[in-house]
């Protein structure tokens, strides 16, 4: 067992996988390990969503065929099912229009 212990100032250190020696884990002058460290993954997630809500795909609606994004693809079937009497959808529609405010409403002229 003399290969999975290493001493370091008297005192027994476990090494082996995932933890690494203490002396070779953090090299000096080397802050890459610390850099944005976890913040990656939350930019790519963020940036995926974003591509995903604003590709094009194609809806039939009253016949006719038309491309929209799927982001407006799901507020559209998110209303038709408000329209058909689904109490949880139309209470969905309202918390959305109520929480893009006033500086969002593109043309309309509602009050």
């Amino acid at each position: 067992m003399s290969d999975d212990r290493q001493a370091t100032n008297g005192e027994a250190e476990r090494v082996g996988y995932g933890r690494p020696p203490k002396h070779t884990q953090f090299q000096k002058g080397n802050r890459a390990y610390l850099h944005r460290r976890g913040a990656r993954a939350r930019d790519d997630f963020a940036e995926s969503v974003r591509a995903t809500l604003t590709s094009k795909v194609k809806i039939r609606e009253g016949g006719r065929k038309r491309t929209v994004t799927r982001g407006e693809a799901n507020i559209l079937a998110l209303f038709d099912k408000a329209k058909r009497g689904d109490a949880v959808a139309a209470n969905r529609l309202i918390d959305l229009h109520g929480s893009l405010g006033q500086g969002h409403r593109r043309g309309a002229h509602y009050h």
